[in-house]
């Protein structure tokens, strides 16, 4: 085979490889959706037993095991009996770090129905794939439908979990010996804070977000002597502190929103006060994973995956100026921190 003729098998199978990622992340959805992982241990468990016990029909139930196996998740043994790999592990609801939340709520129905909008949002702009969809925006949608803001909630707060670790790790050498008070806007239920003052017991952490965010986890992770929840708006007004987080926020929304939670911040904050802006940026080494999250936010919001220079143009205008970033290899996790200009 000629060298242009092994470009050209290799080209088709890279995109025909592409296309199948549907078929792979569905399959996934399945078997999280069905409870699968929940229903596998470390020894080989008969097909028939895990579909009696999650009452499903035994044929199809054993073709999803052998898909659910073919993409690493499972084992599968003689006798169509399964275990679980590492991998599988992570898809269990009791594990600690478990990604069934984020798995859920990425490839659920409403979440992957607005991909198919994408296309004519492309072509005419607004309104968001979301809201051509469903018939209202995401975060409206939120408020008035109890089931999709659990689903949505459970999604964030998994994802939060596997985000907060590699927050963490970027951070690792900062200086929180000198800060004493940091406030996590629109921090949910805390767990990335709460992580925080339990690696620096001398922080007292502040929770802003809705009032009708559920209770911290900080009692799980022994700081609920330290960490308080306030129910407050970040567009009009957030507790002073001389540390400030935002993981994952500014990208929901369009450019004046960034502007004015950033400018609400500046007003509460002190003159010496700093923000620590967790945000994927794309950039020319950033990796693939910040254009595609990118796509994500364009299938389901108003807001963007930003460049560093837009980033930095919103800052101005905000009245901040960046003090220095930090990012890992992946190009999941940056952490921008900024000071007042």
């Amino acid at each position: 085979m000629t060298e242009n003729a092994d470009s050209g098998a290799n080209a088709v199978r890279n995109v025909m490889d592409l296309t199948y990622g549907l078929w792979r992340s569905q399959t996934l959805y399945a078997g999280v959706e069905l409870g699968v992982f929940d229903a596998v241990g470390e020894e080989p468990t008969p097909a028939d037993d895990i579909a009696e016990g999650l009452e499903l029909d035994p044929d199809q139930s054993y073709r999803l095991l052998r898909a659910l196996a073919s993409l690493d998740l499972l084992d599968e043994h003689e006798g169509r009996t399964f275990t679980l790999t590492p991998e599988g592990a992570l898809l269990r609801s009791d594990h600690p770090a478990s990604l069934s939340g984020v798995v859920e709520i990425i490839n659920s129905p409403d979440f992957v129905t607005p991909w198919n909008q994408i296309p004519d949002f492309v072509r005419e702009g607004e309104p968001t794939p979301f809201e051509r969809e469903h018939g209202q925006g995401l975060f409206e949608r939120t408020s008035e439908d109890p089931a999709f803001a659990e689903l949505f909630n459970e999604g964030m707060s998994s994802l939060t979990q596997v985000q907060s670790e590699a927050i963490l790790k970027v951070l690792a050498g900062y200086d929180f010996e000198s800060v004493s008070h940091v406030c996590d806007v629109a921090g949910g239920r805390g767990y990335m804070l709460c992580k925080l003052l339990a690696e620096f017991p001398h922080l007292e952490g502040t929770v802003l977000d809705l009032p009708s965010t559920e209770e911290l986890v900080a009692p799980k992770l022994g700081v609920e002597d330290r960490c308080s929840l306030v129910g407050g708006d970040m567009f009009e007004s957030v507790p002073e502190a001389d540390r400030y987080t935002l993981k994952h926020v500014l990208h929901d929304w369009g450019d004046d929103e960034y502007v004015q939670i950033l400018s609400t911040i500046r007003e509460s904050a002190p003159d010496d006060a700093r923000v620590l802006i967790v945000e994927p940026v794309v950039g020319p080494n950033g990796g693939d994973f910040p254009k595609l999250y990118d796509m994500y936010m364009m299938s389901s919001v108003e807001g963007r995956v930003r460049t560093d220079d837009e980033h930095a143009d919103l800052l101005a205008e905000a009245g901040w100026e960046r003090v220095s970033t930090r990012a890992d290899d992946s190009g999941m996790v940056t952490v921008l921190e900024v000071e007042k200009a």
